[in-house]
Formats: structure tokens, sequence, C-alpha cells
């Protein structure tokens, strides 16, 4: 009989185990997993922080125009999305000076020299506060621009008293101006200008013609505020003064384009009134319109007409910028002194 031999089992042998709850066992396996538990949760806080980065510069942008919108362009903003003031101008007569331009925000002001060629006549236009600011009603600023004009000559020819020489021309006028480019203004095109073309403006103001005011009784013109044409002569839109009433003036009105020859009421002496006046400025009789509020009351509806005029230079036909002009530009006849007072004007791009 043969001797069996027992066989050999080759599988090794297992070794026992031990739950992974005792330290010393595997410390290379939760060495491993701790590292990406660690590994996971600083992807998470990177992903947390730079959500809130992007957060944050989307509430300081402000709202996000849609990608398939079309953003209208202001002129002068800077970018389609970014919010544009609604005032762009305001006049300060906060502190009484002798000077219409030393801190009120106007550009520049014209006041007449005696004869032309004396002294500027600086008390010509001053700001005055307080118990200086005349005449009553709920339009009574605290602070007012004040305006007086003497006579341009004492008898016809002699030029003897408040002359104004602008680039030549001789004129009977006391004004503040402004709206106008940082840039050199020949050089600006109106798209350029503060007031561009295809804007739409609104200028507020109150008004005050005092007790005493001489009122002309024959053709006499007096011109309070002018949207004046850098090269062209007279204002496609101006604000007058004519025998007691208040007249939306200017080539425009000349022409019979505003219904019942501009009429915006009678002046009360005395008494302050509030005016408004939009523009739509455009070269297009289609485009541009005028639109005047006194008082709150809607005095002039919106009335169709084109508010700046193409004028002829070296290079060809241009669109005339507009800037504006306060103050009293009158005929060289008036033989009498004129004084108004006007409140702080506003611009903005709405009403």
């Amino acid at each position: 009989m043969g001797v069996i031999t027992p066989s050999v089992d080759t599988e090794p042998v297992r070794q026992p185990t031990r739950p992974e709850s005792d330290p010393n066992v595997f410390p290379q396996r939760r060495s491993r997993r701790l590292s990406r538990r660690s590994l996971v949760l600083l992807i998470v806080l990177t992903v947390v922080v730079a959500l809130g980065v992007v957060l944050v510069e989307r509430l300081e942008r402000g709202p996000v125009v849609a990608s398939d919108a079309t953003p209208t362009a202001t002129p002068g903003a800077t970018s389609p999305t970014t919010p544009q003031p609604n005032v762009l101008f305001a006049a300060n007569y906060s502190e009484s000076s002798v000077s219409a331009t030393a801190h009120t925000g106007w550009r520049s002001e014209q006041e007449p020299r005696t004869a032309g060629v004396g002294a500027v006549q600086t008390e010509r236009i001053t700001v005055v506060t307080g118990a200086d600011v005349p005449g009553t009603g709920p339009a009574k600023p605290s602070g007012a621009l004040r305006v007086e004009l003497k006579p341009y000559e004492s008898t016809p020819g002699a030029r003897d008293g408040d002359v104004t020489v602008t680039s030549g021309y001789a004129a009977n006028r006391a004004e503040v101006f402004g709206r106008y480019p940082g840039t050199p203004a020949t050089g600006t095109p109106a798209t350029d200008w503060p007031d561009p073309i295809g804007s739409e403006r609104w200028y507020s103001f109150a008004l005050l013609v005092p007790v005493g005011f001489q009122f002309a009784t024959d053709s006499n013109w007096i011109v309070i505020t002018q949207w004046k044409g850098l090269r062209g002569g007279s204002p496609p839109v101006s604000l007058e003064i004519k025998r007691g009433a208040l007249r939306l003036g200017g080539t425009r009105t000349n022409s019979r384009l505003i219904p019942n020859d501009g009429n915006l009421g009678k002046i009360v002496p005395g008494t302050w009134t509030e005016l408004t006046v939009g523009l739509g400025l455009s070269t297009d009789s289609t485009q541009g319109w005028v639109d005047v509020y006194r008082d709150g009351e809607h005095i002039m509806p919106r009335t169709a007409m084109a508010t700046m005029d193409i004028v002829k230079t070296r290079n060809g036909p241009e669109v005339d910028p507009i800037y504006l002009k306060q103050g009293i530009y009158r005929a060289r006849s008036w033989k009498t002194d004129a004084t108004v007072y006007f409140g702080p004007m506003v611009v903005t791009r709405t009403r």
C-alpha cells in the first residue's frame, strides 16, 4: 500500500484583521482619507469665496443689461450701463457776491463798460441773498442773480452809456452764460456740447420783474434768456419781456411757428414766477420741439419745430451748437434803467 502524501495549500496565510478604529491599524490609509477630505473642503471654500467676489462686483455695477437688449447711448455717457444723473447743471446763489461766476457755476459773464471803453461795471451782475432778495410768492428763492442795465446812450449816436462789446459787436447787455464745452468752442461739433443735438433738456428757474419796471409801449425788445447758437445771430429760442407779458421769442416765434406769438401770460411786478422750458434739440422740424410750464401750469403744449440751425462754415454746412445765456439784452434805444432777478437755473434731462 502506497504512502499518501498530504497536499500542501499554496495560498498565503492571511493575517488576522482588526477594526480600523484601532489607532495603530493602517495609519497610511487613514492619512490618505484625511488628505482627501481636506482637499475637498479646500475646493468648496475656494468656490464659495469666488462666488462671493462675483456677487459683490455685480452689486457694485448695478443692474446688468440683457445681452439681447440694445441700450440707448446717452450723450456724454461713459458706458451704456452707467446710470446718468438727471440734474446736469444747477446754479448756486447761496453766497452774496459781486461776481456772478465766482462760485455760481456759470462759465463767464458779459458786463458793460462806460462807453464801451471804460472800467467794467461789475455791479451790473451780482448775487444777492436773504433780505436783499425782493418780492413775494411761493417761487421766491433764498438767493438770486440780480441783473441791472442802464441805457446804451444818452442821445442817439452818443454811445456813452452801458456798452458791451463782444467780438467787435457793441450792444446794451449784461448776461451770464454757460453750457459750454471744455474744449475750444469753434472746434467742437454740436454732438459734443453739454446740450447736444438729439438730446432732451429742461431748463427751470424762478423770475422776478420788480415793482417799477418800465415796460415797453412800442417795439423796443428785451431778451432775458437765450438758447443761443454759437455762430448764428438771433437765437432760435429765447425768453422775452414784451409789453407787460412773458414771451417765448426767437427766430422761430418771429417766423410764426409758435402759437399765440409765444405769449406766456402777464407779468405781475413784485411777484416771483417759476418757469420750465423743455427743448428737443434738433435741426429737423419733425424731431425738435419746445414745451413750457409756468407755475406748474402747462402753458404751452409741446410744439414741433427745429430748435437748432444749420450754418455755413468754411468746412461747409454744419449744425450750430447752442449754449445758454441769461440776464438782460435789449435794444439800444431804451432810455430807462432795467433790473431783473433770477432764481438758480437748473438743467435736467427730464422734467
